[in-house]
């Protein structure tokens, strides 16, 4: 009987180390493939040749390399600018990773509407991009084809405002999906930073008019 139990513990002890090896490595290899994904959206060179161009010159600039120019050139084609939201998520993940530990009851449901709000924040950053910023160097808009689609596709039926506003909603909606945020919390926590700043401001205005009243008792002292 002692050695069952013994047997027993020993197994329960292994399956822990196992389940978090696979974690550490998850971690590891994610927080890798976010980097180097970073890294080659950073150095990101119209030159290079990629998915949507054959390239202009013999030397490849990206630092990942050529598969780094030509993963950098499909992100930019599809997504623009919010194309760098992607390593952050990939990041955002080994922290939830980190910080989770052992699974939890109903975590893949949960895993799956983080994930849909990340899309939807994705999705909305590239409509407004599209919107409000030039593509530069990128040879879409700087949303990419989806900003292209979404943002432009919404102007067309809601004018500029209404489309703006209607992805700045959606954003928002993404955001507290994804990361968990409460907008109404932040609100909060904003207005009381700037009640606090008044306040401050209030008692240094005070403070500098008690120092000159004192500063101006004291001359006329001494002019007695």
């Amino acid at each position: 009987m002692a050695d069952t139990q013994a047997q027993a513990r020993s197994s329960v002890r292994f399956t822990s180390a196992v389940a978090r090896g696979l974690r550490e490595s998850a971690i590891i290899a994610i927080g890798v493939v976010a980097l180097v994904l970073f890294a080659a959206l950073a150095t990101y060179s119209p030159d290079d040749p990629g998915f949507s161009f054959t390239g202009s010159s013999t030397v490849v600039h990206n630092r990942i390399g050529p598969i780094g120019a030509w993963l950098a050139d499909v992100l930019f084609f599809l997504f623009g600018r919010p194309a760098f939201l992607l390593p952050v998520a990939l990041a955002a993940s080994c922290w939830a990773l980190l910080r989770r530990g052992r699974s939890e009851p109903g975590s893949h449901m949960n895993t799956s509407v983080r994930i849909g709000g990340f899309l939807l924040v994705l999705i909305a950053s590239c409509g407004l991009t599209t919107l409000h910023w030039q593509p530069g160097l990128l040879r879409q808009t700087a949303g990419g084809v989806v900003g292209s689609l979404v943002g432009r596709g919404l102007a067309a039926g809601l004018d500029f405002l209404g489309a703006t506003l209607l992805l700045i909603a959606a954003w928002m909606a993404g955001a507290s999906l994804a990361f968990g945020m409460s907008w109404f919390s932040v609100m909060d926590r904003v207005g009381a930073w700037v009640w606090d700043g008044i306040g401050w401001l209030r008692t240094r205005g005070a403070n500098a008019r008690d120092a000159a009243e004192g500063a101006s008792a004291v001359r006329r002292a001494r002019r007695r």
